[in-house]
């Protein structure tokens, strides 16, 4: 039986208006399993692809953009743009092969859950702020998980 936590992030895959949610705030001691509950979900819709975020990073722009054209459903776990073995170029340029796939319709859905830690804040980025092209723009919705409950986030989720 699946999580209150992955019931709840499921839920609002699901119901978006947007098709491109981004989560962040699991804690640590549910991540693993809240991961595996949603990636077992996946493989029941339609032409899913599970993929931690860090496998993406050695990934090069076109084979991944080739691959999730062929896909339809889409997780990254272990999303993270500026912590600890993520370079902000690579992380911006696996953004953009996203949102490029996402644009071209074809009801392509994506989730993506933030390692716990990630962070998430283009501010941390030396020279940049959110209204620097921050790679989420605002092409996806924000949730983050407070006190077991999914809490709506207006902008990309800052690093606490």
């Amino acid at each position: 039986m699946a999580s209150k936590t992955t019931t709840n992030i499921l839920g609002r895959f699901y119901s978006s208006n947007v098709g491109v949610i981004l989560v962040e705030g699991i804690p640590n001691e549910e991540y693993l399993d809240v991961v595996g509950e949603i990636g077992e979900q996946f493989l029941k819709l339609e032409k899913p692809l599970s993929k931690d975020f860090l496998e993406l990073l050695l990934d090069d722009k076109w084979s991944l953009f080739e691959g999730l054209k062929e896909t339809k459903n889409h997780l990254v776990y272990n999303f993270d743009l500026f912590g600890e073995r993520v370079e902000p170029n690579k992380a911006t340029e696996i953004m953009g092969c996203m949102r490029s796939v996402k644009n071209m319709g074809d009801g392509v859905r994506q989730l993506m859950v933030a390692r716990p830690n990630a962070n998430l804040d283009y501010n941390s980025r030396k020279g940049f702020g959110y209204h620097d092209n921050h790679p989420l723009g605002n092409w996806c919705e924000f949730f983050r998980i407070e006190d077991g409950s999914l809490v709506s986030k207006h902008y990309p989720i800052e690093h606490r």
